[in-house]
């Protein structure tokens, strides 16, 4: 059971990264 939730809080640190990249991307293009 503990072993999930690492793999999950890893899973969902991840996919954080990967949206936050993503706003900062649609941000530089947006400005320009």
């Amino acid at each position: 059971m503990a072993q999930q939730g690492k793999r999950l809080k890893a899973a969902y640190a991840g996919i954080d990264r990967e949206k936050a990249y993503a706003l900062d991307e649609a941000v530089k293009i947006a400005k320009g």
